[in-house]
């Protein structure tokens, strides 16, 4: 059997609709050698069949009970062959050289070791849905230049974070960053990870010239079935110390204080940061998190030198002052 150069791991959960124009665009990708690996959340509209039926080379992976998008995708890149995992939303298309072209941005040497797309509406390819995600100073990510003009959004650069919708990485770094955090189950699990990816060091690239068609669907936030993210922003400030160093994170407007404790905790399990995180609402003085203290801080590790880190971490330029025009990642 024939090493595939990117494990492409799609999820779904009753949504066999979109997998034929899904599936096949996968299938249709050039330049390198892809292994499909098709992850069911335990469907009730016969997907399993369906799939093994009319895409005999896709690798299905049937869970008992319904994951949600992080835990199926973690399913989904534990069953990988690849060097490298890209993640893709069921209800997408992707342009054929959209592999080839994330590939290309990787740059491990540079700290760029996670990709996104250009993700743009299937309904109308000229108005963008993602093009990366962003962060605010006040701690929110949002989809960048969601709504506006395809040909706005032809430059590649520097983001703070990939979208889940359609985005890659090495295998090893998913695993080393933890994969996603399931407790997000359905929204912001992308976010969490960038945070993650982030003060362990690594960069993200968005790359305009790998294109995903994506369906419109109402946004995360309006849906009954979740929590109204918009009101969920903690006021805590999270301070994780690496090294010697220490670098002041707002958490993400979907972070209970509880979610960012645990996410200050995965860092120190998976990675190299080490020492405690701090807590503290704006404008008050920093005191000890009584989840932290409750456990001795690890012994200090010696800083990492196997690739370069970045001045900051994350780029300032995605870091506007203001939130008019953003739209909240989901």
């Amino acid at each position: 059997m024939t090493q595939p150069d990117v494990s492409v791991v799609v999820v779904t959960w009753n949504g066999r609709q979109h997998l034929d124009a899904c599936l096949n665009a996968v299938a249709a990708q050039q330049g390198v050698r892809v292994e499909t690996i098709l992850v069911d959340n335990a469907s009730t509209d016969g997907t399993v069949a369906y799939v093994r039926d009319r895409h005999p080379s896709v690798r299905v992976v049937g869970l008992p009970e319904n994951r949600g998008f992080a835990g199926g995708n973690n399913a989904g890149a534990a069953e990988a062959r690849a060097p490298l995992v890209a993640f893709l939303n069921n209800d997408t298309a992707a342009e054929p050289g959209w592999l080839q072209a994330l590939v290309a941005g990787l740059d491990e040497a540079n700290g760029f070791a996670l990709a996104t797309s250009r993700i743009v509406y299937m309904h109308d390819p000229r108005i963008i849905d993602s093009a990366g995600d962003g962060f605010l100073r006040s701690g929110g990510a949002f989809k960048r230049m969601h709504g506006g003009q395809s040909e706005d959004a032809a430059e590649p650069l520097e983001v703070f974070g990939v979208c889940g919708a359609a985005c890659l990485m090495p295998r090893k770094i998913f695993e080393e960053i933890g994969g996603f955090d399931e407790d997000f189950f359905a929204s912001h699990e992308d976010v969490d990870l960038s945070y993650r990816a982030r003060l362990l060091g690594y960069r993200v690239r968005y790359v305009p010239a790998a294109i995903v068609r994506h369906q419109r669907r109402p946004g995360i936030e309006t849906d009954s079935r979740f929590p109204n993210h918009q009101r969920m922003l903690s006021e805590a400030v999270v301070v994780v110390r690496i090294g010697n160093d220490e670098q002041t994170v707002l958490p993400d407007r979907v972070r209970t204080k509880q979610a960012v404790a645990r996410s200050c905790r995965r860092v120190r399990r998976y990675g190299r940061p080490s020492g405690c995180c701090r807590r503290t609402a704006p404008g008050r003085p920093r005191s000890t998190s009584s989840k932290c203290s409750a456990t001795p801080p690890p012994p200090p590790m010696p800083p990492c030198t196997a690739r370069p880190a970045a001045t900051a971490p994350w780029p300032a330029s995605t870091c506007p002052t203001s939130r008019r025009g953003s739209t909240p990642t989901g």
